[in-house]
């Protein structure tokens, strides 16, 4: 328990600030809430913590991209509760836009509020958490405190200076009853979050998976497009059958199969953008499994069928996110490709194939 402990947390009118606020306080913390919001509902969630659990419960609602203002709430907590024994930098903001285009008093502002604030908050609770020997520095970074996304470079610079500011601190306070740590939660359904995700029947989606199925979507017509209402596609698919015969009909053989490959490479090249973007960690055989995926994709929905190869990815991924709500994730891959196979089992030629046969 941490009865008469004193827990400032930033940010904590809501989300993730307000449920390590609650968490404290159900463990005997009184507590200083900082953050952004309406007057009357910060008050009635400071009344109702502090009835709830028993702990005092003080608000101050500095402006935590101003030093000044830190300063104040810090000497408020301070007089309130006779200093910090555990400090939680919460607060942060977001906004997304790519680089040359990112506002710069939306960079100060989100550099000077989820950066900046940790280390005047830190700076202020050190020297009495060093006379007691004892406090608790917990700074809530982000998974992009370790690495980056499209379109965030000022949440990604100041998630990672909170991991360096953090370890630097770490460091220092080492041979003290002090310890600080960071923590680099992955996205949380926060107020902060809402923004950039979409709910659809139920199903929680980002910005990014929306811009991936989309993207999937339209390069799938384009290439359906091209395939089927071309004369390159009709020439692709002529020779598919027989590339013998096709020179004698006056089609440029080689021609038709480089631009086979640039279209293909092509679409390989997006896909991997799309998987890095999503997936952004770096590894030898990354590609791999994604390869045997996107193979096996194909040959359920149907070799040589453009249809059936985007149905065919499809299938798996719902397949897997079906395996996964029920059962542990390690038998994702496991499920996935046994239903696969039994598809093929029943259907050889995959679910649009045609099946073929050869005269002698």
């Amino acid at each position: 328990m941490l009865t008469s402990k004193a827990a400032l947390i930033t940010g904590s009118t809501s989300g993730i600030g307000l449920a390590i606020a609650q968490a404290l306080a159900a463990n005997g913390c009184n507590i200083v809430l900082n953050g952004l919001g309406d007057p009357t509902a910060i008050e009635q969630t400071r009344s109702h913590m502090a009835r709830e659990y028993g702990v005092s419960v003080f608000y101050h609602g500095a402006d935590l991209s101003q030093s000044d203002e830190i300063e104040a709430m810090m000497a408020y907590a301070e007089d309130q509760l006779g200093g910090i024994d555990i400090l939680v930098n919460n607060a942060g903001i977001q906004h997304v836009a790519l680089t040359e285009d990112f506002p710069v008093e939306k960079w100060n502002a989100i550099i000077a509020i989820n950066m900046n604030s940790n280390f005047h908050t830190t700076r202020l609770a050190l020297p009495g958490m060093k006379r007691k020997n004892w406090g608790r520095i917990i700074n809530i970074a982000s998974a992009h405190g370790l690495v980056g996304s499209a379109q965030k470079s000022a949440y990604v610079t100041a998630k990672h200076g909170v991991v360096g500011f953090t370890k630097v601190t770490g460091l220092e306070t080492a041979k003290t009853g002090i310890t600080v740590n960071a923590i680099c939660p992955g996205w949380v359904r926060t107020e902060l979050v809402e923004k950039q995700i979409w709910n659809i029947g139920g199903i929680t989606l980002t910005n990014l998976k929306v811009m991936v199925i989309v993207t999937a979507i339209l390069v799938f017509l384009f290439l359906q497009w091209v395939v089927t209402r071309t004369r390159v596609g009709m020439a692709m698919r002529a020779i598919s059958y027989d590339k013998f015969a096709i020179p004698l009909m006056g089609i440029p053989v080689d021609n038709i199969i480089v631009v086979t490959f640039v279209l293909g490479s092509g679409f390989a090249g997006l896909a991997g953008l799309l998987f890095a973007m999503s997936y952004p960690v770096l590894e030898p055989f990354m590609g791999m499994l994604i390869g045997w995926k996107a193979f096996i994709a194909a040959v359920v929905g149907g070799i040589g069928d453009i249809k059936g190869a985007f149905v065919g990815g499809f299938l798996l991924g719902f397949i897997e996110v079906g395996v996964v709500s029920v059962f542990p994730s390690t038998y994702r891959d496991l499920f996935a490709f046994t239903i696969l196979l039994l598809i093929l089992w029943i259907k050889p030629s995959g679910l649009f194939g045609i099946p073929q046969s050869t005269k002698i």
